[in-house]
């Protein structure tokens, strides 16, 4: 698989094409249920329970479409928004199979989504409301100083990323941390309790990170694995750049 190809935007078709059409799939296996099971009271309360939820779903989603074309903030709250993007990303992937939409254009085209969602709150924020959290894999592989936890402990030898991000948050009262994993990351937004955090990592750790995050606004940026996955990963500094510049006040 061309890690390039990946790093590019996949636009938000496949996402939202991939969430319809599981509507109407859902829509359609409950009714055979509920034909199959006519008979049984307890049938007829479980229909109308998924029907509605699968109707809350796909006003959701309908909401965030129309938000992202007219570009002005009518979806739910992140904590609702996510649930029921969590549901329906979940049947998303499975149908995307029948359409050959592999499980990463899904996530990327869903990150891309949700990155143009939280930018339409147009919330500006303080530097110290923002958190930046790095994968430890960004860190070239031969360097021996440890970066994890502060990246100014990097020699800025320009073998990596971490100087450019250095630059990019330069007097801005920016956080920026290297995490070895999820535990890591989520104890850090716990105590530092960011308004807004951008995550760099693939596809997988971003939509998960994403979606369980419910409270706090995530914009994820695609790291780039030139060299295959958690091995001297890279990222696009110049996507930082300019998602700093809408959200800083």
């Amino acid at each position: 698989m061309d890690e390039k190809i990946l790093n590019k935007k996949a636009g938000i078709g496949p996402v939202v094409f991939l969430s319809a059409f599981s509507l109407f799939f859902l829509v359609g296996i409950t009714l055979i249920f509920s034909s199959m099971f006519a008979s049984v009271k307890a049938s007829f309360a479980v229909t109308i329970i998924l029907l509605f939820w699968i109707l809350l779903s796909a006003v959701n989603l309908a909401l965030n479409f129309i938000s992202i074309m007219i570009k002005k903030n009518l979806f739910f709250p992140l904590s609702i928004n996510n649930l029921l993007n969590r549901f329906l990303l979940f049947f998303a992937g499975i149908i995307g199979i029948f359409f050959l939409i592999t499980r990463d254009r899904l996530e990327a085209s869903f990150i891309e989504f949700n990155n143009r969602l939280i930018k339409l709150k147009k919330k500006h924020l303080k530097g110290e409301e923002i958190l930046i959290l790095l994968p430890r894999c960004i860190q070239n592989n031969e360097c021996k100083n440890n970066v994890v936890g502060d990246i100014n402990n990097c020699l800025s030898c320009g073998k990596c990323d971490i100087l450019s991000i250095k630059t990019a948050i330069k007097d801005k009262g920016i956080k920026a941390v290297l995490v070895t994993g999820g535990t890591q990351a989520r104890e850090l937004v716990k105590t530092r309790r960011p308004k807004a955090i951008i995550a760099v990592a693939c596809e997988r750790e971003l939509t998960s990170g994403i979606l369980d995050t419910s409270t706090i606004q995530v914009i994820g940026i695609i790291n780039i694995r030139m060299n295959g996955p958690c091995f001297n990963t890279r990222m696009d500094v110049n996507a930082l750049n300019s998602t700093l510049a809408e959200i800083l006040k």
